[in-house]
């Protein structure tokens, strides 16, 4: 493992590196307490008051009488987390001839409960009036709520952990209320956040540095994976490593001083926070904080790099510290995945090379840079030039939003406090920017690994071709019959010794391929539970299964028994048993050999296979078909927002009676328009926000049947039956927009079971390229049939003027209805239209969807409620109104005989409207073709959590 060391530039001479993480002292956790409970979460409700409040809430969490609190308050954290987070703000009170204003003069700085807002998303859109009377009851209880944690929690250091986890969880609502009344973008929480880990950063020297750390590879490693065993292991392996390097940080100062990805919440953490030496519990009986869900312990949800606040005098240990405890991490799976194998191959040499090439898997980057070194708010000033000129000479100009919030503190002149000047704008937004681009810097100087031995013939890895496969190093014979029982042997395995996971005959794997494989059974089951993996097969058919189920509860369940029972019966073990799954797929189903199985058996089972496809397609179920999809989505500029180049404008940010003040003092429109930089506390706020999404994600998934493999940041990858694909897609999306905000782009891949793995997540991935080259904010859906004709199409989620405000209906979700309605229709009239493509290319698009119709219709006139359906707009009417807002959108993309140009430049050209044209006919072909996934009874519409 290659641990890359900070560049002398970004090290304070004379630090000192040690191989112990840095240790703490019990002030540190009393400290932390005091900055998080500085203020209120009611404060917003009554600022004028809310001192009162304050001290009542530290005395019940420091155990102390309340005058002695008066002089815990951490004042000095709330005013440098102020500094750091907010943009311009005029002082708490303005004076006019040594006498304060009215309140009616200076009403931006009052502003009352029922006026307060809170933009949620990160976009600044929809600020909601956030003051109810469910949140005024919340705040009755605050003080109590606060008293009850401390009184499970008499260790300090435990009462840190627990206040910070859980206070949020009994308050959700009102610690949304905004962390000044005169912003929202951020909450009284974010706020809390910030001060905290401001706290820890500077209690002793005043001197804090950014740590950035960096795990890869990513892409490479998930994606060599042969079955989705292998896939999910790759994906939970990242992210289990680089929780592991977040572990030394969490120890010494608290999950608050990760300000990225957000931690409360995720099931890793709440993992950690309830192992018996954090001691976080839940209730009076003392039960550990755990994942609300056992199964969130199965998704991976951390994304490969962290970022951290830490104090400078400790930040090269940390750093250090970060780097070994992923190599401990690694080298004690690997060591537990290799023992386990030996009690099954011995000891004989067959792993002569095992720590080797384990050593070489991983690239960990972790370094830090300075961030701040203050003892008062003019320091605070002196620190932010300070970044300004180191910024401009490493990297620019200084960012433009920077220099925004700059002319924004010039409007306010004498109103504006201490540490509000024109050059102390952009301390956090400069300070991340550079530490990233440092650490992108560091990434460039490429270690080269080392070579395997010049005489080693053994062939390469089948997951891992950078390693050669393990077993005896003599010649490729006597390696090949060494492979060919290594999966016996295992089989022969005591039950609690004996792996779930198999070697297929032709697979012969290498150090990594093997800790890969056979790291759920040996290492990650002590910490996951029991978890079933799905083949693609299962996952092909796992809709149709549960549809089944919902008719005929016991059918599918005797089926299974009775397979079971005959591989059971198999005299051969060398041969893998046949599964239900895999007799439903037709090509598998009329082969005329299963394998192992005796004549009589295989009659046998004909015949109850038959018998369950009468029953299910008595319930009008269509014939399964061994075809699942890939779907893959991220955020669209997640980057740029968190450099503050897209983002709320100021006059989001602000509340509208700060904008008005900020206008009245010279702040032109155009200024306020512009995207405000990014703060902590926003920066907080957005990691959060994708927390919480990546957290529902997996649930998402599953309730339409599907496995999610990964969700982390503002990426997931998934796989989904072909039926409700689109309807997962289509409610990931508006989950996205509601919880984050933004937009998400995605690409689903239809591909056979018997297809290769790692091509199908490659198709995916191509189909999501076309949908950003597209113009982002959509679906692109590819589907590869087994005769090898590849098609893709795109769609936007949503087009102006919709009138779903709440974006339950959107273009992906007509896509799915519309292949409903189609269900059990022939596809004859979709030949018919594709033969008619080159003229109608030439046909208005209201022509176009008429002539469509007409096909479809034509002999279809007894079916009078599937005529109704299409005539009540469900599918070609919706669709084409979806078309005609296309047209009209300037921003989708076209592909053309040169590439992808914008809609723009093709106004009103013949190939624009051609390639309109060949998009709907790729999406009634799709529709078509997605049709013989559905029932083929006439339903109502479903909706898409019940599809």
């Amino acid at each position: 493992m290659a641990l890359v060391q900070c560049s002398p530039f970004f090290v304070p001479a004379g630090s000192r590196r040690s191989r112990r993480t840095p240790m703490t002292t019990s002030n540190h956790w009393t400290d932390c307490i005091r900055a998080f409970l500085h203020d209120p979460p009611d404060k917003s409700l009554s600022v004028k008051d809310h001192e009162g409040r304050t001290l009542a809430n530290l005395a019940v969490a420091l155990a102390i009488p309340e005058d002695q609190a008066r002089h815990q308050a951490q004042k000095e954290a709330d005013w440098l987390a102020s500094a750091c987070e907010r943009l311009p703000l005029p002082k708490g009170t303005l004076w006019q001839d040594n006498k304060p204003l009215p309140d009616t003069q200076q009403r931006f700085n009052r502003i009352p409960a029922d006026e307060l807002q809170r933009c949620s998303s990160i976009d600044g859109s929809n600020p909601q009036p956030c003051a109810t009377q469910h949140v005024r009851s919340q705040a009755l209880k605050a003080t109590d709520i606060i008293a009850d944690i401390r009184k499970r929690h008499p260790n300090e250091r435990a009462a840190a952990y627990a206040l910070w986890r859980l206070l949020p969880e009994e308050l959700p609502e009102l610690c949304q209320l905004p962390g000044d009344t005169r912003l929202r973008d951020h909450s009284i929480i974010d706020h809390a956040d910030a001060a905290t880990a401001a706290c820890a950063a500077l209690r002793e020297s005043q001197q804090a540095d950014l740590l950035v750390f960096s795990l890869g590879p990513v892409q490479s490693f998930i994606s060599q994976g042969r079955s989705l065993r292998d896939l999910w292991t790759g994906s939970y392996l990242l992210s289990w490593l680089t929780f592991q390097g977040m572990i030394p940080i969490l120890e010494a100062i608290g999950p608050w001083a990760i300000t990225s990805p957000g931690l409360r919440g995720n099931a890793l953490c709440d993992w950690w926070l309830g192992q018996k030496e954090q001691g976080v519990v839940v209730d009076d009986n003392g039960s550990p904080l755990a994942p609300k869900n056992t199964s969130d312990l199965h998704y991976a949800g951390i994304p490969n790099s962290f970022t951290a606040l830490v104090p400078r005098e400790q930040a090269a240990d940390l750093s250090q510290a970060c780097q070994q405890a992923v190599q401990r991490a690694w080298r004690s799976m690997c060591l537990s995945v290799q023992s386990s194998l030996r009690k099954a191959w011995g000891e004989d040499g067959w792993d002569s090379q095992w720590q080797e090439q384990c050593d070489r898997v991983w690239d960990c980057r972790c370094l830090h840079v300075p961030f701040i070194q203050v003892n008062s708010s003019i320091g605070i000033i002196e620190e932010t030039e300070r970044l300004h000129s180191l910024y401009q000479r490493l990297v620019g100009e200084v960012p433009q939003a920077v220099v925004d919030a700059g002319h924004l503190a010039e409007c306010l002149g004498s109103d504006a406090p201490g540490y509000v000047s024109a050059k102390g704008q952009g301390l956090w937004t400069m300070a991340n920017e550079l530490a990233q681009r440092v650490l992108e810097a560091d990434k460039r100087a490429r270690r080269v690994p080392s070579h395997e031995a010049m005489d080693d013939h053994r062939e390469k890895c089948a997951l891992m071709d950078g390693f050669s496969v393990m077993g005896p190093s003599g010649d490729t014979r006597t390696n090949h019959d060494w492979w060919k029982g290594a999966d016996e042997k295992l089989r022969r395995l005591a039950k609690g010794d004996r792996p779930l996971a198999r070697l297929r005959s032709s697979e012969r794997l290498s150090a990594p391929g093997l800790v890969k494989r056979f790291a759920f059974d040996y290492f990650f089951r002590a910490v996951c539970g029991r978890m079933e993996f799905r083949d693609t097969r299962q996952a092909a058919m796992a809709d149709w299964v549960h549809r089944l189920n919902k008719h005929e509860p016991k059918a599918w369940k005797q089926f299974e028994a009775k397979v079971a029972r005959i591989n059971d019966a198999c005299e051969d073990d060398d041969i893998d048993p046949w599964t239900a799954y895999e007799l439903l797929d037709p090509s598998r189903r009329d082969a005329g050999w299963w394998r192992g199985w005796s004549p009589t058996d295989h009659r046998n089972m004909l015949n109850e296979l038959d018998q369950l496809l009468h029953k299910a397609k008595e319930h009008h179920l269509p014939e399964p078909r061994p075809y699942y999809a890939v779907l893959v989505a991220d955020g669209d500029h997640m980057g740029k927002y968190l450099r503050g180049e897209e983002g709320p404008s100021f006059a989001q940010a602000y509340h509208p009676w700060m904008s008005d003040f900020l206008g009245s003092k010279g702040a032109r429109d155009d200024l306020l328009q512009r995207v405000r930089p990014q703060g902590m506390a926003a920066q907080l706020a957005f990691s959060a926000a994708l927390n919480r999404f990546t957290s529902g994600a997996a649930q998402h998934i599953q309730s339409h049947q599907g496995t999610c493999v990964y969700a982390g940041g503002d990426d997931v990858l998934a796989i989904l039956p072909v039926a409700t694909c689109l309807y997962a897609a289509a409610e990931l999306a508006r989950v996205f927009q509601r919880e984050v905000g933004g937009t998400l782009t995605a690409g689903i891949a239809i591909v056979h079971s018997s297809d290769d793995l790692r091509s199908a997540i490659s198709t995916a991935r191509k189909a999501e390229s076309y949908a950003k080259a597209c113009g982002r904010d959509g679906l692109a859906l590819t589907i590869a049939r087994r005769s090898g004709d590849v098609t893709t199409a795109y769609c936007p989620w949503r087009f102006r003027g919709t009138e779903d405000s709440d974006n339950t209906r959107n273009l992906a979700h007509d896509w799915q209805e519309m292949a409903r309605i189609l269900a059990g229709q022939s596809p004859r009239w979709i030949h018919h239209l594709l033969n008619e493509q080159e003229v109608l290319r030439k046909m208005p698009l209201e022509a176009v969807w008429a002539r469509a119709r007409h096909l479809l219709l034509h002999g279809q006139e007894g079916e009078l409620r599937k005529k109704a359906e299409l005539d009540h707009g469900l599918a070609f009417p919706k669709l084409l109104d979806h078309f005609q807002e296309i047209w009209a959108d300037s921003s989708i993309g076209m592909k053309s005989r040169d590439g992808f140009v914008q809609r723009a430049k093709t106004q009103n050209s013949e190939e624009a409207h051609a390639w309109l044209v060949d998009q709907f006919l790729v999406w009634c072909e799709h529709a078509a073709w997605l049709a013989r996934f559905h029932d083929k009874s006439v339903r109502e519409p479903a909706t898409e959590s019940a599809s």
